[in-house]
């Protein structure tokens, strides 16, 4: 990633009080112009997307789940994308781990996928579906490219939730705007193993899970129908 970044971009990694080497391995690629913003205490991933959202001085903002891993020019097509289409608020690439428009298998029907490495994968949709997309209701927070106003225009609704429903309150909120979301047929990325997790038990997990799902249902209830 830091190989194709021109010295306009920059790379932002919140630290959300994490209990590993994340910090140390950062820390390496700070002369490459890495920022690290560290918080005292877990804020939850959406309000850590708005951290780092607060922090960023570009127009465009690409947010990472930490198990994320991109393949190919995975960044140069989600720009390409968004600066090439009017009124889009979000685009995603296609992966491996979800069930949904960003699948890949829609990307490359027919094909064995479970024959193929993901670099390979990578330059199958980039051949094969080269500037192409379609568009979505939902795109999955693993890898998504947004622009930074409207990600700080939708932080109050989100500023509740913890470990989960993030990418369905957001993309509802961005829709909800007025604007579309993209799936970029063409880019790449595997990974959704929720990792960002791996520090909490199970049945916390289970809990904040729960607690998120039901936040984001009550938000888009009342918005819809009134209140709950």
């Amino acid at each position: 990633l830091l190989n194709r970044l021109t010295e306009d971009d920059e790379v932002l990694i919140v630290d959300n009080c994490s209990t590993d080497q994340t910090t140390a391995v950062a820390e390496n690629y700070q002369s490459r112009g890495v920022r690290i913003i560290r918080s005292s205490r877990n804020l939850g991933y959406a309000n850590g997307v708005t951290v780092g959202a607060e922090n960023a001085n570009n127009e465009l903002v690409l947010v990472l789940k930490p198990d994320a891993h991109l393949e190919g020019a995975v960044v140069d097509r989600l720009v390409s994308h968004m600066v090439a289409h009017n009124n889009i608020g979000a685009v995603g690439p296609t992966t491996d781990t979800i069930i949904s428009d960003q699948n890949v298998s829609l990307a490359l029907p027919g094909i064995d996928l479970e024959e193929f490495d993901a670099p390979t994968i990578a330059a199958g949709v980039a051949e094969i579906r080269d500037g192409m997309t379609c568009e979505t209701k939902l795109l999955a927070s693993l890898c998504t490219l947004y622009r930074r106003e409207l990600l700080l225009d939708i932080a109050p609704e989100t500023i509740d939730l913890f470990a989960y429903g993030e990418d369905l309150l957001i993309s509802y909120e961005i829709q909800k705007r007025g604007h579309r979301l993209l799936v970029a047929q063409d880019a790449f990325v595997s990974g959704g193993n929720a990792a960002h997790l791996g520090t909490i038990d199970n049945l916390k997990q289970n809990y904040l899970n729960k607690q998120s799902a039901n936040l984001v249902y009550e938000k888009i209830y009342r918005d819809r129908k009134g209140d709950v």
